[in-house]
Parts: structure tokens; sequence; C-alpha cells
């Protein structure tokens, strides 16, 4: 009954919000109020853009997860980092209900955490001809966690995100709803580079970045291939004192590209998830190793439906990146 009212809720409130933020991009683009050169050329690069499928693909050992008109179509181009940080201050971000699942090739006292400092372009339901809806966004997100004392059905692993910063108040709320700790604040970007700001404040993050190598389908970039996994395992979320929420954030890896990169991430406030104040500098991403990549990718993301769907997997080990 709650699932349903959730997603009952979910439903009615996006599509009122979606015409209203659909009207708003108009009014801005009208008035050259949203511009986004960020990766821009980058994205030309790469050729015609694929729109997103529907359904997607489903990738090999992933449950039969219900894709629905109501889910949401849209496009990302976005620099993604990945790293093996310290066990105890990722451990430190999840809820009470989660738990790390261990890592074999993470190291002793480490567990993988991802990035992403992306562009979400033509965002909005399956069922919306027309998709507007474009926005930055800041995730930071735990791969690898399961659900703590739970032994029945399908327990992990899951993708908890415990930080998100976006420059667009339909999303925000959207996810705050569901349980994403998402952060309405400001962006500012150039064609490599994006500085993430508090609403009424100063500076988050600086972010810089530098295409290498060859691009091409993300196939082409083993090195990613665990990561991949990892993204696409299902999400797990809480809304006050309700049971856990689950969604899932679909890339359609067989319809990506990508291009390995340098990234001088220059983290200027202690609300950064896990980095404390400082500069850090990833260089490509290279297999079993910390890393950068450009990634550019249709998506479904699913609005909640019930843990037992998951049971379809075909095994939990599957949808672990290690496999």
């Amino acid at each position: 009954m709650y699932l349903w009212f959730i997603r009952t809720f979910h439903v009615v409130l996006c599509i009122v919000l979606g015409i209203y933020d659909a009207c708003l991009t108009v009014v801005l683009r009208l008035l050259g109020l949203e511009r986004y050169s960020y990766l821009r050329e980058w994205q030309r690069s790469l050729g015609p853009r694929p729109a997103p499928q529907f359904p997607p693909k489903r990738e090999p050992g992933e449950p039969n997860y219900p894709y629905s008109i109501w889910d949401y179509h849209g496009y990302i181009r976005t620099a993604i980092v990945v790293d093996y940080l310290d066990h105890a201050k990722v451990a430190a971000l999840l809820p009470d209900y989660l738990e790390m699942i261990e890592v074999p090739d993470a190291g002793p006292d480490r567990h993988p955490v991802l990035f992403s400092f992306g562009l979400n372009q033509h965002f909005g339901p399956v069922w919306m001809p027309f998709k507007t809806i474009s926005y930055m966004e800041l995730l930071v997100s735990i791969p690898d966690t399961k659900l703590k004392g739970k032994s029945d059905g399908y327990v992990g692993p899951f993708y908890y995100p415990p930080r998100l910063w976006l420059n667009r108040l339909f999303p925000t709320v959207v996810g705050r709803l569901l349980g994403y700790r998402k952060i309405l604040g400001r962006v500012r970007t150039t064609g490599d580079s994006c500085t993430i700001y508090r609403l009424f404040g100063g500076e988050i993050a600086r972010l810089k970045l530098k295409p290498c190598g060859i691009s091409g389908p993300i196939s082409k970039i083993p090195a990613f291939g665990p990561w991949m996994r990892r993204a696409n395992q299902p999400i797990v979320t809480k809304v006050f004192f309700s049971e856990p929420l689950f969604t899932h954030f679909q890339w359609e890896w067989n319809l990506a590209k990508g291009q390995q990169a340098e990234v001088e991430l220059e983290v200027l406030s202690a609300d950064f998830p896990v980095l404390a104040p400082g500069t850090y500098r990833w260089s490509p991403l290279k297999a079993g190793a910390s890393g950068a990549i450009l990634v550019s990718s249709p998506f479904e993301w699913q609005i909640p439906f019930a843990r037992s769907v998951l049971k379809d997997a075909v095994s939990e080990k599957t949808m672990a990146a290690g496999n």
C-alpha cells in the first residue's frame, strides 16, 4: 500500500512539475539564460547522439526491471572519477539500514566511490513527447552496499547516493521525495570546467578536465568495465521512517561513448563528502586503479518498485563489479 501511494503521488506531482519546468525551460532559453558549454565540443566530436531506448537493453545478469512510461528518460555527458577511498570515511556516509560489502580488488581498508560531474539533458517522463529540461549535477555515490540485518530475498549489492548537488528545482524536489539527498545549488561551467556553489553562499568545489586518448564506444575502454556494473546496481534510499525504497538509474551502456581523461578537483568546503578540502588529481583510468573518464550516454531512471523485483537477477554475484 505504501509503495502504491509513493508511486501514485510521484506520478501526479511529476505531471504538474514536469509541465511547469518544461515551460520554464522555454522561457529561459528565449531569454538566453540557459546555455551549457560544458563538454559540448567533446560531445559533438563523438558524432550523432543516439536517443534513449524504451525499454532499455537489459544488461547480462540484471533483474527484469519493471520499466514504465512514468519513468524518466534523458541524456548525460559527464566527467566520472572513480577511486578506492578510506573505508571508515565511506562507511560514515551510509544510513543505518546499509552496510558495505567486502570488495576484494579495493585493497585493505578501502572501498569504491564514484563521483560524477555531469550535465543531464532532455530530462523528462517517458510519456512526455518533448523533453526540454537540462541541469548540472554533482553526484557522489557508494556502490557495493547491502541491507543490514536482512537475509531474505535480494539484499545487495546496492548503489547509495549520499550527496547530490543540482542547479534545477524540479529534479531536486523529485529526488528529495524519494530519499535522495539532493541539494539545490548553483553551477557555473565552461567547456572543460565546472564550479559548484551553495545556493546562497560560496564555492563547494571546482573541477578542471582534459580528454586524453582515443574516444569511442564505452565497451572499448575495458578498464571501465567493473565501474559500469557498479553504476547499474539498483539504488536504495529511505524517506523518514518508511521502509527502504528501490529505484534504478539505467545507463544505456550499449549506446554510450567515452574517453579517458585527466581531472583536477579542488575541494573548497568541508561539506564535500569523503574528500577533505584540498586539491586532488586523477590520471586517465586504467584497469584495477583509480582514474577519470568522460562518458556520453542515454539513460532511464525508474520510479520506485518492490524489492521482490530484484530476485529475478541471475545472481547477486553477477550484479557485483568483480564478475
